[in-house]
């Protein structure tokens, strides 16, 4: 019964191979049905009007919960920060700043993730264009030159060019792949990307020019902008080691000065200074981490 069993596993996986090899109507439908299922699944985290929100960012950052999941996570944190707030230092003001900025601080810090995974992009798409332009000169086929590229490309944006030819292949229209491609990786190069490949290939112009020109583009861009980040480079430190001596001094008062700590709790003007030093703390954060000139070139 165990040779037997082995048999039919082993004819079982050659079948799965053959027909992974093969294009076959039943194989295209398997594929075009998960590909309908992804899309489907990325369209539920959208909210109304196709924004993208912090629902949205945390899908394309991996993160496989919905928002009013993160909602009650962040919430459990924030009544907790609160509780010590109110139990701990005895600072019902303290409490609700807690709560609420502990809400904003998550918010804002998958905003900062997401921007991350952009600028990784960024430094991606310029190289990738690149190669996709020499390949594409040589052989003529997107499709195949964008297959070659994925897999000399690192994450993020290997998974999404895999998912264009994966797409394709399924019976996806490769602008309509390309589009949600663009939609995807959230880059307004490789949006100019999408848009130079469509009117080429509508007007007949060489597609191979239009990728070299949009990549030598790219690359002056993100030029510019390590420059700019070199020379504000200074100031990030010096607002990075306020953020990290404040708290730190707050700890050794608390620690090593008794009448200090009993100011800072029981007096009112102690709480009120206590409640500032989260505010300030959080403002310096969003001031140093928000969208700037920079990352706007």
């Amino acid at each position: 019964m165990l040779g037997v069993a082995c048999a039919l596993i082993a004819a079982a996986a050659l079948a799965w191979h053959i027909a992974l090899k093969k294009e076959n109507p039943v194989v295209s439908g398997v594929r075009g049905l998960l590909a309908r299922a992804e899309a489907e699944s990325e369209a539920m985290f959208l909210a109304p009007g196709g924004k993208k929100d912090t629902g949205w960012k945390l899908h394309r950052l991996g993160v496989r919960i919905g928002y009013r999941t993160f909602l009650f996570l962040v919430g459990a944190v924030g009544v907790f920060l609160a509780a010590v707030s109110l139990i701990v230092l005895k600072n019902p003001f303290l409490a609700v700043i807690s709560f609420v900025l502990t809400l904003a601080f998550a918010h804002g810090q998958v905003d900062v993730l997401y921007r991350k995974r952009k600028a990784v992009i960024d430094e991606q798409a310029e190289v990738a264009l690149q190669m996709l332009a020499g390949l594409y000169q040589v052989t003529g086929d997107l499709v195949d030159s964008l297959r070659k590229v994925s897999q000399g490309t690192a994450s993020p944006l290997k998974e999404e060019l895999q998912r264009v030819v994966t797409e394709y292949n399924a019976g996806k229209d490769l602008g309509a792949a390309l589009r949600d491609f663009a939609e995807r990786a959230d880059n307004r190069d490789i949006e100019l990307f999408v848009q130079g490949v469509s009117l080429s290939e509508h007007y007949g112009t060489d597609t191979s020019q239009v990728i070299k020109h949009i990549a030598e583009t790219i690359r002056n861009r993100l030029l510019l902008r390590d420059e700019l980040k070199a020379e504000t480079r200074g100031q990030s430190m010096t607002i990075n080691l306020f953020l990290f001596l404040v708290p730190l001094a707050a700890a050794a008062i608390w620690v090593f000065s008794p009448t200090s700590r009993e100011v800072l709790t029981e007096s009112l003007a102690g709480k009120v200074v206590l409640s500032a030093v989260a505010v300030v703390e959080y403002v310096a954060w969003y001031l140093t981490r928000r969208k700037g000139v920079v990352e706007e070139l």
